[in-house]
């Protein structure tokens, strides 16, 4: 990116995202950082849309009176800094350093997923913010290069849920939405088996793995089930002892009735296995009318009866002999393992792709290594944020995929592996865990720069880079930005 900010070679010009929005939706915003306002402490912050109160700040000094959406992150103040953060004495400046900003606090970042009705009103949110800094595009006549460091697990992969459909509608020249491929790259969590079993009979079971239920402590765990036909298919969870490797307690089959002709049904249950967890397990199934796909969701918030237990909650899958089904865990809350046990199947990470990138309206971001290691001047060490792999490999935790038409995802992978941008000043944790620089500005506010991986990182970098690209020709589309990468970008192969 040096040679487009330097207006080098055969460019004749700089390229730094002027007269381009970059909007990021996002959650752990320091609104005011240093890193998004101009040479002359101007603040580039042209819109701040709250989702969560539905509230919009276009006013200079309404935005300059903001602090943060949430002290406890800054996830987003990260972000932002990668794909247009302009201060550059530390040499951390971003991609598109001149772009005017939009930031979107996200209601979906805060909430997590839990019931479907539920996720559903978060992602038409999220869309909703994208809309938002489309429409102000427009309103203003440039164009506008999005950030969606953000995602889910849930869903069937296919481009039919509702996200991707509201996505899709939104396509137009100028308008480009980039989303994270996720950090999943290396977990067992996704599962396609073909049932060769008879009719209604047992086709396959796995073991559903949470790091922290070890602890007791409250978590919720969700696994979404689909079959590639609207045909009905039942599960049952059961609770499993790894050590003795046998099932302690187990729920009815499910469905054990139908409601209606979509195959319609809802069931909750507190009791069944009051020895060993205490909550609430939820199953919900339906045949989908975007995909005419059957689907099965299971949701549990539940905490352990005993410290490090050996048991484990076992998803067991039935359906007619021939039918293909998927199953995919959610998020570091449901990892899908067999702990050696005979007759259970683990999970793969061979699907592990953001559902919200298979929309045909994005660019999926994938991350690879560029730095191990950063020095923190508060612990006075080295430090490493996460082992992501050796310089110039795929970062391990990024999660890919393919497409039913056979498209590899991601799209493309940028540097994701400890990546330094501004934090916020309002996260406390933040400034001693990650911090790399900070300054003390005239008025004694002290403002800081940070390291953290993830896909969420390296999607900043192309989000701020097709900010650039925009201010060469503010009509491109997000088909021709992908022919442009897979025209350019280096070729390497894992």
């Amino acid at each position: 990116v040096d040679i487009l900010h330097s207006g080098g070679g055969a460019l004749g010009q700089q390229y730094k995202g002027k007269g381009v929005i970059v909007g990021v939706v996002d959650g752990g915003f320091e609104y005011n950082h240093i890193n998004f306002k101009d040479a002359n402490g101007k603040s580039r912050v042209k819109m701040v849309y709250d989702a969560i109160h539905d509230k919009t700040y276009l006013d200079p000094d309404d935005i300059a009176a903001l602090t943060t959406d949430d002290s406890t992150a800054t996830h987003g103040t990260h972000t932002t800094g990668i794909a247009a953060g302009s201060y550059t004495k530390n040499g951390y400046q971003g991609m598109a350093p001149e772009a005017d900003i939009i930031l979107c606090t996200s209601a979906g970042y805060s909430s997590g997923e839990k019931f479907t009705p539920v996720f559903q009103a978060q992602e038409a949110s999220i869309v909703n913010s994208i809309k938002k800094v489309f429409d102000y595009a427009d309103l203003v006549g440039k164009p506008a290069s999005v950030n969606l460091s953000m995602g889910s697990m849930l869903g069937p992969h296919d481009g039919t849920l509702y996200f991707c459909q509201a996505l899709d509608a939104l396509k137009a020249p100028g308008h480009i939405v980039s989303i994270s491929a996720s950090n999943f790259g290396s977990n067992p969590m996704y599962i396609r088996h073909q049932s060769e079993n008879t009719d209604d009979s047992l086709q396959y079971q796995t073991l559903i793995m949470n790091s922290m239920l070890q602890y007791s402590e409250n978590y919720d765990a969700m696994v979404d089930t689909w079959s590639k036909s609207p045909n009905l298919f039942k599960t049952r969870l059961a609770v499993y002892d790894i050590k003795s490797q046998k099932v302690l307690a187990e729920m009815p089959i499910m469905p054990d009735s139908i409601i209606d002709e979509q195959n319609r049904f809802y069931y909750i249950d507190s009791t069944s296995f009051k020895d060993y967890y205490i909550g609430n397990f939820v199953i919900i199934g339906q045949k989908s009318n975007e995909n005419n796909r059957y689907n099965n969701y299971v949701y549990a918030n539940l905490t352990a009866t005993k410290e490090q237990p050996t048991y484990r909650l076992a998803l067991m899958v039935y359906s007619k002999k021939g039918e293909t089904l998927e199953t995919w865990g959610n998020r570091y809350s449901a990892f899908l393992f067999t702990y050696g046990c005979p007759g259970y199947i683990s999970g793969t990470d061979s699907c592990s792709v953001n559902s919200w990138a298979y929309s045909n309206n994005n660019i999926c971001v994938g991350a690879y290594v560029t730095r191990q290691s950063y020095y923190n001047p508060v612990l006075k060490k080295n430090l490493v944020y996460m082992d992501a792999g050796e310089t110039g490999d795929m970062a391990d935790f990024s999660s890919y995929g393919i497409k039913d038409d056979g498209t590899v995802l991601p799209d493309i992978v940028a540097p994701g592996a400890t990546v330094i941008s501004s934090v916020s000043s309002y996260n406390r944790s933040a400034i001693t865990d990650l911090i790399c620089d900070s300054l003390i500005a005239a008025d004694g506010h002290v403002y800081y720069w940070g390291a953290i991986d993830g896909t969420s990182q390296a999607c900043p970098v192309v989000t701020g880079i097709i900010a650039t690209w925009l201010q060469c020709k503010p009509t491109l589309t997000v088909d021709e930005i992908k022919t442009i990468l897979d025209a350019t970008a280096v070729d390497d192969y894992y």
